[in-house]
């Protein structure tokens, strides 16, 4: 799903600034997370399944606004003798959601906390989409996809 939507993507938030891609992503992350929500307040049935693969569609569409964004903005704000290190710290950050958020989830889930997991996530997404509305103010604008300078673009 991801590939196919890539291409499509790409073209529709070229020229677009980042910070307001990830606030894009972050509420499409949300409306994700809450129709697997949904899939767990009706276990069983039509409506759970067709939640849980509305949840994969959802979420697949928010992972491609993920890649042109972060990875490529990171890029865009190291210098060449620190661009090993920006990307170093990139991919530690997105390993370590990797190996504590199922530990957290397993935790919850485990402990009949399912409703308590999708609300942290949601609060998660905000965060995020807030968190792009503070970085914007202190971003260069050639970094954000603004400016003279064309930024770069990452490959999935």
């Amino acid at each position: 799903m991801i590939v196919v939507l890539q291409f499509s993507v790409l073209s529709k938030i070229k020229g677009r600034l980042r910070t307001r891609v990830m606030i894009v992503m972050a509420a499409i992350w949300a409306v994700a997370w809450g129709l697997l929500g949904l899939a767990g307040g009706v276990p069983g049935g039509g409506v759970a399944i067709t939640a849980v693969l509305a949840f994969m569609a959802v979420f697949a569409l928010g992972e491609t606004l993920l890649q042109p964004t972060v990875p490529a903005m990171s890029n865009d704000l190291a210098a060449d003798h620190t661009r090993g290190r920006y990307n170093a710290i990139n991919a530690a950050a997105f390993q370590g959601g990797a190996i504590a958020g199922p530990v957290v989830a397993g935790f919850l889930l485990d402990h009949g906390l399912g409703s308590v997991y999708i609300g942290v996530m949601v609060v998660g997404c905000a965060a995020i989409a807030g968190m792009a509305l503070v970085l914007e103010r202190h971003v260069p604008d050639a970094a954000n996809g603004r400016g003279a300078q064309a930024p770069a673009e990452v490959a999935p």
